[in-house]
């Protein structure tokens, strides 16, 4: 792997702003091997439909930064300082962003399929329809976050907190939640058929339509009245509507 210098790295990005406001008659887009850089700043720049696909950009400060469509399978970005950061329709599936500071992020449609986001802050995000099928968002915060349509399936969510997330129709079926905060989450037509949501919390939750059939729910905190309005399995519902304890 090529180690790359910050000279180099903006030269590069220099033509390739050239090439995205040219239309591509001007410039030459960045399709980059992978490479190694650490740290560099790199606030505001246009990475737009660059190919950036195993490059190593830890702890970068990426504030500002536009990668709409940018394909960064398999990139290292932990660490990263990506406030206001642009990443509608990128690919980052398998990339590691653990640690990344994505608040306030536009992330439309991404896919972080297979990606380390462990511990990132991802909060008040736009991630509506991203795609997270079996990433790894252990104590990951997403508070504050629209991701409504977007697919959580299989992911590992255990201690995430998505308190007061707007997780309407998304796809979260056999994501584990145990210990999550989905405090005052908006979980409406959402799917969560075989989630594991041992001792989460979802109190002041809106659960109407939720498809919790076959979904784990011991030492749960949730309000009965809430849950009665969701997709229950059959036993469950006839238990939590008698008030049996351990249902």
């Amino acid at each position: 792997m090529r180690n790359l210098e910050l000279t180099e790295i903006r030269q590069i990005f220099l033509r390739h702003r050239k090439w995205l406001e040219s239309e591509g008659t001007q410039g030459m887009k960045a399709e980059l091997e992978p490479f190694h850089l650490y740290g560099p700043p790199l606030t505001g720049f246009d990475f737009s439909q660059a190919t950036m696909a195993g490059c190593q950009l830890p702890v970068a400060d990426l504030r500002y930064a536009l990668m709409v469509g940018t394909d960064l399978e398999g990139a290292v970005l932990s660490g990263i300082e990506g406030y206001q950061i642009g990443l509608t329709g990128a690919n980052l599936s398998r990339a590691n962003l653990q640690g990344a500071f994505l608040v306030e992020g536009i992330a439309l449609g991404t896919r972080f399929a297979g990606a380390d986001l462990r511990e990132a802050m991802l909060t008040r995000c736009d991630l509506r329809r991203a795609d997270f099928s079996g990433a790894l968002l252990r104590e990951t915060d997403l508070s504050e976050s629209r991701a409504c349509e977007a697919i959580f399936q299989g992911a590992d969510l255990s201690d995430a907190s998505l308190t007061e997330c707007d997780l309407r129709h998304a796809r979260l079926d056999e994501a584990v939640l145990r210990r999550a905060s989905l405090v005052r989450a908006n979980l409406t037509g959402a799917s969560l058929r075989g989630a594991d949501l041992r001792d989460a919390s979802l109190g002041g939750a809106t659960l109407e339509g939720c498809d919790l059939r076959g979904a784990a729910l011991e030492g749960a905190v949730y309000e009965r009245r809430a849950l009665l309005t969701a997709v229950l399995d059959p036993v469950f519902r006839e238990r939590l509507k008698a008030g049996t304890k351990n249902c």
